[in-house]
């Protein structure tokens, strides 16, 4: 029996080349978008899972009250894992660690700038990054010691045999360390990368500012006990706030390390913002695409019920039953889904590269993977399942009595199911166009918003050890053709990642956290960078050592409520100074987030240095200036970028999903066109006699495209006026994320219907045109 539905499923396909193909073509490409989605979700989903105790692992999360809302910091005081190990029941080690820094390693007379991590000794206990030699107990305890990566070693040493050697690291002077092990490179799908670790307490030795309850700049993990609770152990912080600060402002929250990776944007608090809102949208998005193929199939198969009709009559005049049928035309869908599953591997596994490229990500089908092979055959099964349920039904139905007279309709009409299908293909396809519109009309806002600053043509590059001598490098800078102004600071002013609640002035409420952004710079910032100076004066050429200059911006003037705040004092960790001017505000974070008050703090120390360009020629600037480097730094190599290219850096996800969007809605009106395309054919072949008819009465080819395409044409408008609402509501949801965005419109909703119409008019007039243009004879010569 089941070689006879085999042959039968094979010969249908054959006899209906067409039709075969497009129901093919259709899922193949659901399925082929599906499993890329699928790859991608997966992959993000893994990061930071290989941890063998990652249900037990929690980053710490510090949440601060200003008085009038709550801010959120994956960032924490250095000094709270100490104080977490020795006052919190529940915890079996809390940790630390710095953020990335960036350090010059010196063996003999070979130097290497690499990236690494300052960490407590129980660091590697937490987390699996397995050592090839040396013990994960005692390799930070020794203040000198420091482990590296197998291809640091190699890179260095050109072995990895080199425990007990000694290497120097540069930060405030040239620190001697012992090799104290070998680690296995960090794997990709870690959120934690780094290429050498170095103890904690090392750094605190060389940065002592850091032993204290204001500085927000570490990040703090806690493994709990085997049978502590998230719940319990939170419930104890207050009280450690409360001892340690002598404050009851603010709270510390426990979310899982795993999690953080996807759940990253805690501008809104703690919700599940980030990279997770991307991965359900495609989630979504994947199941989608594969539902509108298989909606293709139900309405292909169960409009060409007619042709099969009298072999359902025959197989229930012989005995065949209901349920027999029903599993002979779910095996063939079943049959169907399987080569179209192959199909879309195999084109998968050719866009793969492609895909990578556009995601950046190194994606690969595992084709040699059980749970993968187990996962694409229960796919297969369940979209063979699905798209055959209703046809199968459907076909089974017929009464065999009637359809051997020839009184059962069985035809190929659009009749209401049929109808509510390719209402919901078109509703699927338009918000998806509608959805690709904003959001690409969003990044653009966002990419070409006016910063209240100049970004573009600037290039940064560290100082080194060109800082000691700042103003000669400086002037040397200025000698290259095209650099117009040269400034310092240490931190990007379109990314200000340092923050202090420490700024006092002159009424200052007691009970007032308000957290300041400080970016350390010089005179030269307000030129570089073209910002606005709104009162007052620039900061000084020479830096005044007894006062401190500063700058704020409007934002900064309305916290501390100073409506004319040149002149007036104030003091920022302690350092007293005065206001020398009040700056416009600027963008300095995402745009997912308001301006904050900012100050802008003179000094004559910065690792980073900032050139404003007024040429196109910027290869033989970067050339100059690299030239110029190497005469103050020696051993650094020379390391450039552009703030405009970083800036687009911040937008690279949501640029991932406009592009990744307009990919998949070009892909689901394609598919939804297929099913349209295969109806209309079979449409116009069923009413033939009746075109030739039509044709033979007076009726103009006009006029037969006119009465044909409308009832096409009818649903695609309805599923347009159904469509706004849905992708105006998805849409607007998304945008209030951002702080600032584009004002609603119309506009790319009509552009979407207008299109979708446009496209199923031409698709559905390629048959009726042709129809319409046969010889009537050829329709009507055996009536």
């Amino acid at each position: 029996m089941l070689k006879n539905y085999f042959y039968i499923a094979f010969r249908n396909l054959t006899k209906s080349k067409v039709f075969s193909l497009i129901n093919i073509a259709g899922l193949a490409l659901g399925l082929c978008c599906a499993l890329l989605i699928a790859l991608w979700v997966a992959d993000e989903y893994a990061v930071d899972k290989f941890h063998s105790k990652k249900n037990r692992i929690y980053s710490v999360i510090a949440e601060i009250n200003n008085g009038t809302n709550s801010l959120y910091w994956v960032n924490t005081p250095g000094l709270l894992a100490e104080v977490i190990n020795s006052d919190v029941s529940g915890v079996e080690v809390a940790v630390k660690s710095s953020g990335e820094v960036n350090r010059l390693i010196i063996n003999g007379s070979s130097t290497f700038n690499e990236y690494g991590m300052y960490v407590d000794s129980a660091f590697l206990s937490v987390f699996d990054f397995p050592l090839v030699l040396g013990n994960k107990e005692d390799v930070l305890i020794g203040l000198n010691s420091i482990v590296i990566t197998e291809t640091l070693a190699t890179k260095i040493f050109g072995t990895t045999d080199v425990i007990g050697k000694m290497i120097k690291v540069r930060d405030r002077d040239d620190s001697e360390f012992i090799i104290s092990g070998i680690l296995k490179d960090i794997p990709a799908n870690s959120s934690i990368q780094f290429d050498y670790l170095l103890p904690y307490q090392k750094f605190l030795i060389d940065h002592p500012h850091y032993k204290s309850w204001g500085n927000f700049n570490d990040y703090t993990y806690v493994l709990l006990a085997e049978n502590a609770s998230k719940k319990d152990v939170s419930a104890q912080f207050p009280d450690l706030i409360l001892k340690y600060t002598e404050s009851n402002e603010g709270n510390l929250h426990l979310i899982p390390t795993t999690d953080y990776y996807l759940k990253s944007d805690l501008s809104k608090g703690l919700a599940e913002g980030g990279r997770i809102v991307y991965v359900r949208i495609f989630i979504v998005i994947g199941f989608i695409i594969l539902i509108i193929g298989c909606i293709n199939f139900m309405n292909l198969s169960s409009a060409r019920a007619g042709k099969r009709s009298k072999e359902v009559g025959v197989r229930k005049a012989v005995g065949a039953s209901r349920k027999s049928l029903v599993l002979q035309f779910l095996g063939e869908s079943i049959f169907i889904a399987l080569i179209s599953m192959v199909l879309a591997v195999s084109v998968a596994d050719i866009l793969i590269p492609a895909f990578n490229l556009l995601t950046g990500k190194e994606l690969s089908i595992p084709f040699f993977n059980p749970m993968f092979i187990i996962a694409v055959l229960a796919v297969t099964l369940v979209t063979g399942i699905l798209a055959g349920i209703y046809p199968a039904v459907y076909l089974s139905s017929f009464q065999s009595a009637k359809v051997l007279k020839g009184v059962e309709r069985t035809g190929g009409s659009l009749t209401g199911f049929r109808r509510v299908l390719v209402i919901f293909q078109f509703v699927l396809s338009i918000s998806f166009i509608s959805t690709t519109i904003i959001t690409n009309q969003q990044l653009s806002h966002v990419l070409n918003k006016d910063l209240g600053l100049n970004k573009d043509n600037i290039v940064y590059f560290p100082t080194r050890s060109a800082s000691k001598s700042a103003e000669a490098f400086r002037n040397d800078l200025l000698n290259i053709p095209g650099i117009e102004s040269v400034a310092y600071s240490n931190f990007n002013p379109i990314n200000i990642s340092n923050s202090t609640s420490s700024p006092q002035w002159s009424g200052k409420p007691e009970d007032d956290q308000n957290f300041f952004h400080v970016i350390q710079t010089d005179y030269a910032f307000l030129e570089t960078f073209d910002i606005e100076l709104l009162q007052g004066n620039n900061l000084p050429q020479t830096v005044d050592t007894t006062l401190v200059h500063f700058l704020i911006n409007e934002e900064a003037a309305r916290i501390m409520g100073l409506t004319d705040p040149v002149g007036q004092e104030i003091s920022v960790w302690g350092d007293k100074g005065v206001i020398s001017g009040l700056m416009r505000d600027f963008h300095h974070q995402s745009l997912f987030q308001g301006i904050e008050p900012v100050i802008v703090y003179q000094t004559d120390v910065a690792w980073r240095g900032y050139a404003a360009l007024n040429t196109e020629n910027q290869k033989e600037v970067i050339e100059g200036i690299e030239k110029v480097f190497k005469k103050y730094e020696q051993e650094y190599p020379f390391e450039y970028g552009f703030m405009d290219q970083e800036y687009e850096r911040q937008y690279a996800g949501v640029d991932i999903v406009g592009k990744l969007t307009a990919i998949f809605s070009t892909i689901a009106i394609l598919v939804s066109c297929l099913g349209l395309f295969g109806l209309a054919s079979y449409m116009t072949e069923q009413r033939k006699r009746e075109t030739g008819v039509r044709k033979v009465f007076g009726a103009s080819i006009w006029q037969l495209t006119n009465l044909f395409s409308k009832q096409f044409l009818r649903l695609v408008l309805i599923s347009f006026i159904i469509s706004t609402p849905v992708a105006y509501y998805l849409t607007e949801n998304w945008l209030q994320r951002f702080a600032y965005r584009i004002d609603s419109s119309i506009i790319p909703f009509a552009i979407s219907g207008v299109v979708a119409l446009l496209i199923a008019f031409i698709t559905v007039s390629y048959h009726i045109v042709r129809a319409a243009k046969a010889n009537p004879v050829d329709s009507l010569r055996y009536e």
